[in-house]
């Protein structure tokens, strides 16, 4: 059985092979057939591996588009990740509301390294309270968190908090994903916390209407943004599973925790030469591409912005695609590991902008505005502000605007 990412980046319009005279892209096309990611060949028969048993047991409960079956590979390979050493993955899948994503991140409730939290105040991670009865005990979260994996199956609480209490926690967040933070309390005076920990979470398409929540954490999280429909389906699954919730989410449990049960400990492993520069370029691109543009009410650019270095996103990528390949079942990451990732990287991106770059990926010749709103549903206006955001990163150019002819966008090749 393939995996679903190396079967649709054949034939991907949004994945180009880089050219001297070509468009950018944040990945390339293999030149030749890749394996399947999550399948082995003897005598020229392939045969399912463990994570294509997995999928099969998972979808009999759970109807999962094709173009969105790796969100099963997503989540398991982040929380494997934190056996490798180093900085944490922290992760959201992206998905509509009432699409099943809790349903996935329930399973991983009763493992002793999960940390399953339903919400957060800003008081959880970092407390300044203490018992005068007992001074000694502190009811910080941060120190039970250590080595652990964070759940939290939905964000939507801290996005429905008051501006001021969700700036505090995302500050915290953003101060506490080094590994330590030091904080001074005016009743304790310093304090300090050491824990590292992984975080997987979920949330609807809302997330992307804070942009304090992406300025601030975007670099911080890796994204799986859902790319099927399948509503229909959706709701006719669910239909089929009335009166046995009890049994889908005790089979799912099982079955993920069977999985990761079998599982070796991860290890550590070198990127192969071939793969190396590849992932390089998705993590420049796809850093610079996300890249917070600073804007007024009026929507005027309040400074030229300086685009995010791909450091951080591209050591995650490359943690996650070692992570890929150990829950597929193999010793070295390949082609479709990297597929997976590029997916991933795409994903990163705020939508209205993947949604631009895509329709220029899939055109060699510079297209108009108004064809690159066709092509994406977007309204012109909101194309043309996506479109002016990536030439301020360097990513697009335009020419031919004058009162003959349209502004024409490409991609800059690189």
């Amino acid at each position: 059985m393939s995996s679903p990412a190396a079967e649709a980046n054949l034939q991907h319009p949004d994945i180009s092979t880089p050219s001297s005279d070509g468009p950018v892209s944040s990945t390339e096309v293999p030149k030749k057939p890749v394996q399947s990611a999550s399948a082995w060949t003897d005598d020229n028969q392939s045969r399912p591996t463990e994570i294509d048993r997995l999928r099969e047991q998972l979808t009999k409960w759970l109807s999962i588009p094709p173009e969105d079956a790796e969100v099963i590979d997503f989540y398991l390979a982040v929380y494997k990740s934190h056996e490798l050493p180093g900085d944490p993955l922290w992760a959201i899948s992206i998905d509509a509301s009432g699409a099943g994503k809790t349903e996935l991140l329930r399973s991983f409730r009763g493992r002793k390294d999960a940390y399953p939290l339903s919400s957060l105040t800003e008081k959880t991670l970092i407390s300044g309270y203490r018992d005068p009865k007992n001074p000694k005990k502190d009811p910080s979260l941060l120190p039970h968190l250590h080595e652990k994996v964070l759940i939290i199956k939905d964000l939507s609480p801290l996005l429905q908090m008051r501006r001021e209490s969700r700036n505090i926690i995302i500050g915290q967040l953003r101060d506490i994903y080094d590994g330590f933070t030091d904080e001074g309390r005016g009743n304790l005076g310093k304090v300090s916390y050491e824990s590292r920990f992984s975080f997987l979470s979920a949330s609807t398409l809302s997330v992307d209407r804070f942009d304090s929540i992406d300025q601030e954490l975007g670099e911080r999280f890796i994204k799986f943004r859902a790319r099927g429909d399948g509503s229909r389906d959706k709701v006719r699954r669910a239909l089929q599973n009335v009166g046995c919730d009890t049994i889908m989410r005790t089979e799912i449990s099982k079955a993920m925790n069977d999985f990761l049960d079998s599982l070796p400990r991860l290890q550590n492993h070198r990127i192969p030469d071939c793969l190396m520069d590849r992932l390089i370029n998705i993590a420049d691109f796809a850093a610079k591409a996300r890249s917070a543009i600073a804007r007024d009410r009026n929507g005027e650019m309040q400074y030229l912005p300086k685009p995010e270095v791909g450091t951080r996103l591209g050591k995650e990528l490359a943690k996650l695609l070692i992570a890929l390949a150990g829950i597929r079942g193999k010793s070295q990451t390949d082609e479709a590991d990297f597929a997976t990732v590029a997916r991933v990287a795409d994903d990163c991106l705020p939508p209205n902008r993947l949604a631009v770059i895509q329709a220029l990926r899939k055109n060699r010749e510079p297209l108009t505005a108004c064809k690159i709103a066709e092509d994406t549903g977007l309204p012109r206006t909101t194309a043309v502000r996506a479109l002016d955001d990536l030439k301020v990163l360097g990513l697009v150019t335009s020419s031919g605007a004058n009162e003959f002819e349209q502004t024409r966008w490409k991609l800059v090749s690189r």
